[in-house]
């Protein structure tokens, strides 16, 4: 089928650092993401994730738009990766070009605003409430091909005269967005100096990043993205240790991560073709549970393309231990 998302593998040995970032480059310019594939053992696994998800696109021209309600709030930023995004009217307006969506995936984009102060005359009434934001999404039915416009999302913040308690506490699904850009960040700029050939200090900032992880809200919650994400810089430092190493494996590993986090799309890593974690519940060992991006579709066609490869009584086993899937931890 035909849509606008594409993925770009690369086999090893991968050691032609133009040709690499040439790649990656494609792969940003024409919408896709970009996978490096450490072993030709998952080559079809790989390639099962990709048609996973380009077979169960269920919305295109996906748009986010927002716009301010009140006076004195202003969009400030809109860090969206590698999604197009404009900030207009003087900052009243926000638009965010999401493209193709894949059934059950999921977008999360953090929106910086400004928002004035409360200061009222004294009799007046105080405002408890502050309108900021209407958020409005359209796209086009993959299937019907028509236009869908998606009713009117109104946000709206307290004003509370006193903070309680329970005004205080940090929001864990803000918190892991913040930790997931600044991670992201800290990747793009260690890899940055180890190009450089500085991998002491990218190794000095992989570590901040991840002492500054650990200390945030959501990771002493133990959310799950936040565990994905601490791991993913504890891997990228190791394969820092030496340039040698670094030329080898580091550099398609980090540029294959960046094109994942900037596009919030799944890509093969190394020697693993998903961020697929498992979880023991009724069945022990046995289920499955998603961190990262991926959907549903891709795990199950990663799932039979690693079925194909098994022989008759490895098949049986692996089906008397199935049981259920859970798309999404955090």
């Amino acid at each position: 089928m035909s849509t606008g998302a594409k993925a770009h593998i690369v086999l090893p040995p991968i050691q032609d650092r133009p040709r690499l970032h040439c790649n990656a480059c494609y792969s940003d310019e024409s919408g896709g993401t970009f996978s490096f594939i450490e072993s030709v053992a998952i080559v079809q696994d790989a390639f099962a994730m990709c048609i996973g998800g380009l077979l169960s696109v269920v919305a295109q021209e996906l748009r986010l738009t927002v716009k301010s309600v009140s006076p004195g709030v202003h969009i400030e930023s809109i860090p969206s990766g590698k999604y197009l995004s404009e900030i207009c009217d003087q900052g009243q307006q926000g638009v965010i070009d999401v493209g193709d969506l894949y059934a059950e995936e999921g977008k999360e984009f953090l929106i910086y605003l400004t928002v004035p102060e409360l200061s009222s005359a004294e009799g007046e009434e105080r405002v408890k409430r502050t309108t900021l934001l209407d958020v409005m999404c359209s796209y086009k039915d993959s299937v019907s091909k028509e236009v869908v416009q998606v009713e009117c999302e109104r946000v709206e913040i307290r004003r509370p005269e006193v903070l309680s308690p329970m005004d205080m506490i940090v929001c864990l699904e803000v918190d892991r967005q913040r930790n997931r850009l600044w991670v992201a960040e800290g990747i793009a700029e260690a890899q940055r100096m180890a190009e450089t050939g500085n991998l002491e200090g990218a190794k000095a900032v992989l570590a901040h990043r991840r002492s500054t992880l650990l200390s945030s809200a959501s990771a002493q919650a133990g959310d799950g993205l936040c565990n994905w994400l601490e791991s993913e810089l504890r891997e990228i430092r190791q394969r820092m240790a030496s340039m040698e190493l670094y030329e080898q494996t580091g550099r398609a590993y980090v540029l294959s991560g960046l094109s994942s986090h900037s596009w919030q799309r799944a890509t093969t890593r190394g020697d693993s073709t998903t961020q697929i974690t498992l979880l023991s519940r009724e069945c022990g060992d046995s289920s499955t549970g998603v961190i990262g991006y991926e959907t549903p579709s891709m795990v199950s066609m990663v799932t039979k393309s690693q079925t194909l490869n098994l022989t008759p009584a490895q098949q049986s086993r692996r089906l008397n231990k199935s049981c259920s899937f859970n798309p999404r931890s955090g």
